[in-house]
């Protein structure tokens, strides 16, 4: 005789675990968006040009690792509807970010 009663209690247990780790999952999520929802700048979309972003994120970052050899060449229409400020600091952390992580030869 099989013991259907354990394999159903067993398969019960695993629906709970798992039910709690939703739940844990939701519960980590809530948190993260109630963080970023109090702690983010708003978004501020309007007109923009993206040009001038990189240009300000290029002598932001050219002052802070003034050795570095920093090009940019624009082209095209780089005008539209955007978040400066929010495009701005995301140009900044890139380059930064790469200058940081760049492996010097040598």
């Amino acid at each position: 005789m099989r013991d259907v009663g354990g394999t159903v209690c067993r398969q019960a247990r695993v629906q709970l675990r798992r039910a709690d780790q939703c739940h844990d999952r939701g519960r980590a999520l809530f948190q993260h968006a109630e963080i970023l929802r109090t702690t983010s700048s708003p978004v501020a979309v309007g007109p923009g040009n993206l040009g001038k972003i990189c240009e300000l994120a290029l002598a932001e970052i050219g002052a802070l690792h003034p050795s570095e050899d920093l090009r940019w060449s624009p082209a095209g229409d780089l005008v539209g509807v955007l978040d400066s400020a929010r495009l701005g600091e995301l140009l900044v952390n890139l380059l930064g970010n790469a200058i940081d992580h760049t492996v010097r030869a040598g």
